[in-house]
């Protein structure tokens, strides 16, 4: 069943947000020019930068100080650029790979943060972007925080293959499936 016109409305809105988010770090991390050329060879890079844009917005902060969101932007690059230069092709699916490792290598950082409003509380393991959590709460209060019990016990592999779960559609997963390993854990196939 098709998505009723309101809820069409709201998933371009959500997109439209989301692409503003990413475009702003590309902007910040200069990265713009690198990310059209990946996008025309690996439209799935997008899609993930974009999710990832949508489920941490620029709220999050690493305790690095920068955004948790143009650390992995900038770490999805970084290891794109490497692999590709390892390899001699950006054509290689093994750069995709690299690209999809780098993006989710920061993210298991965002277990150490506290977004609440009032009672209502964002749960990063909930599956639910922060992006729509804050539609529902704009004056969430995002906060550095230790991370709960639940969170604590999940290794940080089993935490990336989750939300990359959760960011792609199945189609894409089943794409990267014999990646996984190297994506989740950051062992690198020759």
């Amino acid at each position: 069943m098709a998505p009723s016109p309101r809820n069409q409305e709201l998933i371009r809105n959500r997109r439209r947000q989301a692409e503003s988010l990413l475009v702003e770090v590309l902007r910040e991390t200069e990265t713009l020019a690198q990310a059209s050329a990946i996008w025309l060879t690996w439209p799935v890079a997008k899609t993930l930068a974009l999710q990832i844009s949508w489920f941490l917005t620029s709220r999050v902060l690493h305790p690095s100080g920068y955004t948790l969101l143009s650390l992995c932007i900038v770490k999805a690059f970084k290891r794109f650029e490497e692999r590709c230069t390892d390899l001699g092709s950006a054509h290689d699916v093994r750069c995709l790979v690299a690209f999809v490792r780098g993006a989710l290598e920061a993210l298991p950082a965002v277990i150490e943060v506290r977004v609440r409003s009032g009672i209502q509380e964002w749960d990063p393991l909930s599956g639910q972007p922060l992006g729509e959590f804050l539609e529902a709460n704009p004056r969430a209060v995002v906060e550095q925080a230790p991370p709960d019990d639940a969170a604590v016990e999940r290794n940080p592999e089993a935490l990336r293959l989750f939300w990359l779960s959760q960011l792609l559609d199945p189609a894409d997963m089943a794409a990267l499936a014999e990646h996984l390993d190297e994506i989740t854990t950051g062992s690198i196939r020759p």
